[in-house]
């Protein structure tokens, strides 16, 4: 009985520094700390009209797209995909000309009140990501940090 705690003991004493120098410390992802910003000739918010965001609405596959926000800013592109998710959801990607082909994703949900977007415009080479924000009929895209940004 005793040499059974023994060999026990003297097979975990063994098997223990193994174990432990199996476990190697990953070091955290820094996400974008080392990469170089695209928006930064925009400034941090610009407001777009919905009216704008409406023309989305009749948009087909391959075509070329121009979105114009109210401060003269204008992404040019073409469309890559249109998915209609259900009867009340589709979503746009869009290939932007400018900012290093950069995507441009939009999401449009039909609800009760109108039309609500999403949106989102990110390369991933690059540490800013533009996210479209609002309710209603004032939106605008706000510039963030990629590295604060979760995709869906």
């Amino acid at each position: 009985m005793k040499n059974h705690y023994m060999a026990r003991l003297l097979a975990i004493l063994i098997c223990a520094p193994i174990l432990l120098t199996a476990q190697v410390d990953i070091p955290p992802k820094s996400a974008s700390a080392s990469k170089p910003l695209l928006f930064t000739a925009l400034p941090e918010s610009l407001p777009i009209t919905t009216g704008e965001l409406e023309k989305l609405i009749t948009v087909k596959e391959g075509a070329a797209f121009t979105l114009k926000c109210s401060s003269g800013v204008q992404f040019n592109g073409t469309v890559v995909s249109v998915v209609r998710r259900s009867t009340t959801l589709t979503s746009f990607n869009i290939r932007l000309a400018q900012y290093s082909g950069a995507l441009f994703n939009i999401t449009v949900e039909e609800g009760r009140n109108g039309l609500l977007y999403k949106g989102r415009i990110l390369h991933p080479q690059y540490g800013d990501v533009l996210i479209l924000q609002g309710e209603g009929q004032q939106y605008h895209w706000k510039k963030i940090q990629q590295q604060h940004f979760m995709t869906e």
